[in-house]
Formats: C-alpha cells, structure tokens, sequence
C-alpha cells in the first residue's frame, strides 16, 4: 500500500474509533432509568469521551508511523486500549501534581477526589437499590395481569427488556467505579513514594496520607455494597425472564 493510501486509509480508520470511542461514553440506551444517571462520575461523561478520545488518537498515530498497511488494524486496537488507558492512568496524579506545589496539599486534592467518587458510587447503589424493590412490583404486577388475562406476555417482554438495560448500565458504570478507585489508589501510592511534590512538613504529610487511607477504605465499603446490589438486580433480571419463558 502506497504511503498516500495508507495515511488515507488510517486517518478514516482511527476517526470512525475516535467516534465509536466518544459514542461510547455519550450515548446511552433511551431504556436505562435516568435515576441511574443523575451522578455519573466524571469519566462516564462528555469530558470522558473527550479523554478517551485523545488517547485512542495519540496512541493509534504513534503506531501508524512505526507500522506498515498490513498492521493497520493492530493500530486500531491500540488505539482502543488507548482510549481506556487514558481515562484513568495517571490522570489524577497528574493534575495535583500540575495544580498543587506541595504534598499535603496533593493529598487534600487526592482525598477531595476520593470524595467525590464515594457520592457518585453512593448515588447509583441508592437508585439500584431503588429499582429492585420499584421493579420486582411492577414486574410482579404484569406477571400477574398476564396469567389472569388482563395484560398481555408483549408487556412483560417490555419490562424485562427495560431490566436488561438498566442492569448493563450498573455493570458498566460498576467497572468503570472500580477502575477510577484503582487509579486514586494508584495516586495516593505514587505520592508517596516520591512522584508528587516534597512535603512542607512530613509529619502533616503522613496525618494527611492517613485520611486519604480512610477515605480508600470508604469508597472500597461502598463499591462492594453496590456490587451486591447490581448482583442482586441481576438476580432479579434472571428470575422473571424465566417466568417469561413459562408464559404462552
């Protein structure tokens, strides 16, 4: 392939990933309940599509310049994983190190962030919680209007339908919650372990490490409750798309 062709070709080829990357983020299942969306970390957002979107395109430029036409589509996928790569490495780390000149303050930054990620997290393991009792009832209601003849099987097909979506939804946002505590963690170690800036007094810089410790501890709890909740959404998913099985 000519050196003309193949920048044309790989041009096309990483703007329809760049797209596809920031579709990702953007759009979403008109399906999902929009309560499950009203505290979306910041990642899961248009701010995140737009990161994500800068690191599929630096990532797939740098390998097309070091690849030949028949590895194009290695360069695609490496710009996939750059596209997740860059949502959370090193992301926070570099922003308290670019905004804040001392440790302490980068760990009151650090722990601020933690913060934050806990109210989200918190948010959607409330609304999930939410919908397992709201959708057992009403998924109960039409099993039974169908089996008494007052509904029919299309409208249960519907609500289960409306399930699935909204179970994708916490799945997703549930892994995308773990990677952003995986990467504040992976902040909090970096910082001290010399990659932020130098302390104005070490024993306020440990005081200060320890509360960012606490607050890991926190949104670990509220991670793991909101994962038995989604599993147990999902529980519920399950066990009326086998009733529906069951119903003429």
């Amino acid at each position: 392939m000519s050196v003309s062709k193949l920048i044309a070709s790989s041009v096309l080829s990483l703007s329809a990933l760049l797209c596809a990357c920031q579709n990702s983020v953007t759009q979403s299942d008109p399906n999902v309940n929009p309560d499950l969306k009203k505290d979306e970390p910041e990642f899961f957002s248009k701010s995140g599509a737009q990161s994500c979107a800068g690191g599929a395109l630096i990532t797939g430029l740098a390998c097309l310049f070091v690849t030949d036409g028949d590895k194009l589509p290695a360069c695609v996928a490496a710009a996939a994983a750059g596209c997740a790569v860059a949502i959370t490495a090193n992301y926070y780390l570099d922003k308290v190190r670019a905004d804040y000149s001392n440790l302490e303050d980068q760990l009151d930054a650090t722990k601020e962030q933690i913060q934050k990620s806990i109210a989200s997290t918190s948010s959607l393991k409330k609304s999930t919680e939410d919908l397992i009792r709201d959708d057992s009832a009403e998924a109960d209601r039409i099993v039974k209007n169908v089996k008494d003849g007052k509904a029919k099987k299309s409208e249960l097909d519907e609500k289960i339908k409306e399930m699935e979506s909204n179970l994708a939804y916490m799945q997703k946002r549930l892994a995308q919650d773990k990677e952003i505590y995986n990467a504040h963690k992976g902040t909090q170690s970096a910082l001290m372990e010399g990659q932020g800036a130098r302390p104005n007094s070490i024993s306020l810089a440990k005081k200060k490490n320890d509360a960012v410790s606490k607050e890991l501890a926190n949104a670990d709890k509220e991670l793991l409750e909101l994962e038995n909740a989604v599993i147990e959404y999902s529980q519920k998913t399950a066990s009326y798309k086998k009733i529906q099985s069951g119903l003429s």
